[in-house]
């Protein structure tokens, strides 16, 4: 989708075919299957911005207007089912949630908001339950279908954008912040409180996607792939043109450093060992296990939450071992500050 056209290939990418619609600005699309989508779009009628929701129910081969919604724009538009979905946008400078039950014909107001914050990002976990996050630090839930909603807040206060929501079930789900360089946020308490699993440590991270409660993967800037399998604890990079191939072990200065109360520490291994990441206090008591397991070649990021413990200086040990061997091929030391 571009301003003006959708795009659609049935051949991998070979070929594409393109639906325009008559001059208006395209601003939102989802599809349901294969045959049935829609797309948010405006046009100006007499100097007054119309928001319109057209609908295909033959995978694009048609499109048509099911409805007018005098809007400044559709920012998304989101369906559970062919029938239920909702969608988000600014009217009269107040940002506002609407609900239809009938494809896409009629559309219920369910919220406003007295600010124009675009409400970005929609993730349906049913019928009941799903999640609004606006392009700012606030969060919004329902648990009845829209009927009322809970204002939340990811509690990233510097936050410029959220540019990904999933969650798996009614506690668990990960948020894509960039505050100013890209956060991957947990919950376990459905959007109540959220906690940093891993700074990526570019200037963006755009999109995300969790299989199960183990294994997910994100994407962002310069084509940088990662992915955990231990529900967010450890990202790995599994694709990133710009890095190149790991050559040396190395243990990176952790980041952010002064932190509070979470910390993020990248590490190199050029070869399969066994791989243990310890913590110790300024006595040298060892206190917390980071990674203690065996692992494949390749760039590692993992993350200590300090909450638990007090200010001061902390030490973090890399430790590799190979196959057969008794002492470390690789031992690396670093000095943390942790301040509350």
């Amino acid at each position: 989708m571009n301003y003006f056209s959708v795009y659609k290939t049935t051949n991998t990418g070979q070929n594409w075919n393109n639906f325009s619609f008559n001059g208006r600005t395209l601003t939102a699309m989802d599809f349901y299957n294969e045959s049935t989508g829609w797309v948010g779009a405006y046009r100006g009628i007499n100097n007054v911005r119309y928001s319109t929701v057209i609908k295909t129910t033959n995978g694009g081969g048609n499109w048509d207007s099911v409805s007018l919604q005098p809007a400044s724009s559709i920012d998304n538009i989101k369906f559970y089912n062919a029938q239920t979905g909702w969608l988000t946008g600014i009217y009269q400078n107040k940002s506002y949630i609407s609900r239809s039950t009938d494809g896409g014909a009629v559309w219920n107001l369910q919220f406003t908001a007295n600010n124009n914050k675009i409400l970005k990002l929609i993730y349906i976990l049913d019928e009941n339950h799903l999640w609004i996050a606006a392009d700012n630090e606030n969060l919004l839930r329902t648990t009845n279908g829209g009927a009322n909603w809970q204002l939340l807040s990811f509690g990233f206060p510097n936050s410029r954008s959220v540019t990904a929501l999933q969650f798996i079930d009614l506690n668990t789900g990960w948020a894509i912040v960039n505050y100013p360089s890209a956060q991957i946020i947990k919950t376990n308490n459905g959007g109540d409180t959220w906690t940093s699993q891993f700074d990526a440590g570019i200037d963006h991270l755009s999109s995300l996607y969790f299989a199960n409660n183990m294994t997910g993967w994100a994407t962002g800037s310069d084509g940088i792939i990662i992915k955990t399998t231990n529900g967010g604890e450890i990202f790995t990079g599994v694709n990133n043109p710009s890095a190149g191939l790991v050559i040396n072990f190395s243990l990176s200065q952790n980041y952010p450093n002064p932190f509070n109360p979470v910390t993020n520490i990248k590490f190199d291994i050029p070869k399969s060992g066994f791989v243990n990441i310890t913590i110790f206090d300024l006595l040298g008591r060892e206190i917390s296990t980071l990674v203690n397991e065996q692992m494949q070649p390749g760039s590692y990021t993992v993350n200590w939450d300090a909450s638990n413990h007090p200010s001061g200086v902390y030490f973090y040990k890399l430790e590799v071992r190979q196959a057969g061997s008794s002492t470390g091929d690789f031992v690396e030391s670093r000095k943390m500050v942790l301040v509350k």
